[in-house]
């Protein structure tokens, strides 16, 4: 089973402030908002238990300036109106996330873990799908080693 874990910010997030201004000087003035999370993706053989507790574990979600939210496969988080796009680091495995989280902190159930950026956009354009590619293209992603999906 895959379980994702989607990590915002309760304090303002200065990385996607910066990154909403520069959109506005690159032109980009259709985007009205624009949110950032860390994204995580866990394979996982019993996804009922870790459930729970994936909010409450420190090394990914800090409660005095995070919140989190956990989803199954169909239970993401989708705003009508939104644009979303992830990136994620080419052929990244993150093994030493998965080994501190399975040895460390004993979480044995976890089969793989992927990371990434999530980003949230409203964008007041006829085609946002198409404008949220061009953005992810020139500023959110680095084409070198990371690769990104819009949906």
């Amino acid at each position: 089973m895959k379980l994702k874990l989607y990590v915002g910010l309760k304090i303002p997030d200065t990385t996607a402030i910066t990154a909403m201004n520069t959109l506005q000087r690159m032109g980009y003035t259709t985007v009205e908002k624009l949110e950032r999370f860390l994204y995580y993706e866990f394979e996982t053989a019993d996804g009922d238990s870790l459930r729970d507790r994936l909010p409450k574990i420190d090394l990914l979600v800090n409660a005095n300036k995070h919140f989190a939210i956990v989803a199954a496969p169909g239970e993401e988080p989708h705003e009508e109106g939104f644009v979303y796009v992830l990136v994620k680091n080419k052929g990244e495995m993150n093994e030493g996330l998965l080994s501190t989280l399975k040895n460390r902190l004993g979480l044995k159930e976890i089969q793989s873990v992927s990371v990434g950026t999530l980003w949230k956009m409203h964008i007041a354009d006829p085609d946002p799908k198409s404008v949220a590619e061009t953005i992810a293209k020139e500023l959110l992603a680095s084409v070198h080693y990371q690769e990104f999906v819009v949906f």
